[in-house]
């Protein structure tokens, strides 16, 4: 259990941190799609986006 003092650096680590820690939170939802839920064909999709970002990035890289 966390103390009041934990408490408190958490939430304001929080507030501080909004943009970071709401990517944390989509990344281990992501994955545990993926790795407990995921059929075959949503497995297939996913590669597909992956793809996409990949571009994506390579694009925004080279400019």
């Amino acid at each position: 259990m966390a103390t009041e003092s934990q408490k408190k650096a958490r939430d304001k680590w929080n507030k501080k941190n909004k943009e970071k820690s709401k990517m944390y939170n989509y990344k281990s939802r992501g994955k545990s799609f993926i790795l407990d839920y995921a059929s075959l064909k949503d497995l297939d999709e996913y590669e597909s986006y992956i793809a996409q970002r990949r571009e994506q990035l390579k694009k925004e890289n080279n400019l």
